[in-house]
């Protein structure tokens, strides 16, 4: 039967620095292949491919030669919807032939299918106004163009004509949809640049399935951004405002609320598995590591492994130690 189709998101986490920038992509897999047919906004007319790799113009009559697919550059994968901005093939569904310049890529050269090839096969595809699409040959940053002379599709400079925008008119069932939370769209490759950690929820619909999936961008944060959040400016770093014994520098580590005692909350010690964990904020930018002495006195850093997690990080305390063994966490504020 038909394949159930997923959504997966790109990256599936990640983190930035304040004022940085990451693009976050969205990919459909499986479900029916989507198909449509090539029509100039300027005229009812679908591009149609024989199976010699000529290309004429007609009025759609739902004959399969104007079938067309968007293909993974290597082939393996059936797009879809259009994804703005990345390289793909335009293949015929029904013929095979990949859309290609008949000759040396140049304005005013005729197309044609034929063998994928290199990059001579390569498009971009790029929203324009309303449902047009501006489809651009990758290697020389031409359009696809109509011909005003032949009615043919040919390569032409950008002048942002009709002729040179085109509708994906789909033949069998409509494109998968996408939408972003936070107001950012319906693209497939969205630009973010949060103040704060925030996790981005994206809904797509796709023969009749509908999902949803996210993903958190952490924004980390020096301690002086962080002060500057909570407080509107510098405190000193060893200041104790809410009395829970926790200095600043510690609460920033921590992740916990400089304004409430809850110190209690962030470390756990479980004598059974011998093993010893805290939180940890995953916006702060330093490391930890675990200390211990034997007099409380003179303090040495340990090899024991830590396992990591996005907000705790977990100790394995050895089996054998000696009789007396202290242990503390050490947070190493980051220096710039």
């Amino acid at each position: 039967g038909q394949e159930i189709p997923t959504l997966t998101l790109t990256p599936s986490a990640t983190t930035i620095r304040r004022g940085e920038s990451v693009t976050l992509g969205a990919e459909i897999h499986g479900g029916e292949a989507w198909t449509f047919r090539l029509i100039p906004s300027d005229r009812d007319a679908a591009i149609r491919a024989a199976a010699d790799g000529t290309l004429s113009m007609s009025e759609p009559d739902g004959d399969d030669g104007e079938r067309w697919e968007l293909v993974e550059p290597d082939g393996s994968r059936i797009w879809a919807m259009p994804h703005n901005g990345r390289p793909c093939r335009i293949r015929s569904s029904t013929h095979g032939g990949f859309l290609q310049p008949d000759g040396a890529p140049a304005a005013g050269i005729p197309l044609k299918t034929g063998e994928p090839g290199g990059t001579e096969s390569l498009w971009t595809i790029q929203p324009d106004e309303g449902s047009r699409f501006r489809i651009e040959h990758a290697d020389t940053g031409l359009v696809l163009n109509i011909s005003g002379s032949t009615g043919l599709p040919i390569l032409w400079n950008d002048e942002s004509r009709s002729n040179e925008r085109f509708h994906f008119d789909s033949v069998d069932s409509p494109p998968a949809r996408l939408q972003w939370s936070h107001g950012l769209g319906s693209g497939s490759d969205i630009i973010v640049s949060p103040l704060h950690s925030t996790t981005y929820v994206v809904d797509a619909e796709i023969d009749g399935f509908r999902f949803q999936s996210r993903v958190a961008v952490i924004v980390t944060r020096a301690f002086d951004e962080w002060m500057s959040d909570w407080f509107g400016g510098a405190v000193p770093e060893n200041d104790d405002g809410d009395g829970d014994g926790v200095p600043l520098l510690l609460e920033y580590a921590h992740g916990s609320d400089p304004l409430r005692a809850d110190a209690a909350e962030w470390q756990e010690l479980d004598l059974q598995s011998r093993s010893l964990s805290w939180t940890r904020n995953p916006e702060a930018l330093g490391t930890w590591t675990v200390e211990t002495s034997t007099n409380l006195q003179t303090w040495e850093p340990t090899t024991f492994p830590v396992d990591p997690s996005p907000d705790h990080l977990t100790v394995k305390l050895p089996e054998i130690l000696p009789e007396r063994s202290f242990f503390r966490m050490k947070f190493n504020l980051e220096s710039f």
